[in-house]
């Protein structure tokens, strides 16, 4: 029987309808390349459902590799500023990747808040709903753990590819509130 380890990354490309999506096997590294049928505004809904779940799925695995390496150094009394520098950058790459370059989006860089549980947990968190409006997919996202925040995402389709343009939640007087990713 054969076990697939880690999901590692998946690519959307909203125009052609296809993704890739690499996996482990023990040691050695698979690519698939699948085409979906889809089409229309339920295609490029789905492929952003995709995105996002990639973005989460890349940022939940920094937090938890950042939260694991930022706590063990500040217990043994490390130097926690080389620490920060890396994780500042693999951070940079995963924001430039999947999110649209604004000041709220590359918020987080600035203090690189990180927690356990970790802010995004795509295994837990629920979509409470999604639907396409003026050609941007807006998804509205539950957490079941930590903060049970309700988060809205707007994605835009850029140059082929989904990426998120904002993040907002639902603050305590119910009105939906930018909020860096």
């Amino acid at each position: 029987m054969l076990i697939f380890g880690l999901f590692m990354a998946m690519v959307v490309h909203a125009r052609r309808r296809s993704f890739t999506m690499s996996f482990k096997t023990g040691k050695r590294l698979w690519e698939v390349y699948l085409i979906t049928e889809d089409s229309g505004m339920e295609g490029d809904l789905n492929s952003a459902r995709i995105a996002l779940k990639s973005f989460m799925i890349d940022l939940k695995n920094w937090e938890v590799d950042f939260y694991r390496k930022k706590m063990l150094a500040i217990n043994d009394g490390g130097d926690v500023k080389v620490l920060d520098d890396e994780a500042r950058m693999r951070l940079a790459e995963i924001l430039e990747k999947w999110a649209v370059s604004d000041k709220a989006n590359q918020g987080r860089l600035i203090d690189l808040g990180c927690s356990d549980p970790p802010t995004y947990d795509p295994e837990s968190d629920v979509e409470e709903g999604a639907e396409i409006i003026n050609k941007d997919a807006v998804i509205t996202v539950r957490q079941v753990t930590g903060l049970k925040t309700l988060s809205r995402f707007t994605l835009s389709n850029k140059e082929g590819a989904w990426k998120i343009k904002k993040k907002e939640y639902l603050n305590y007087k119910d009105k939906w509130q930018r909020s860096v990713l």
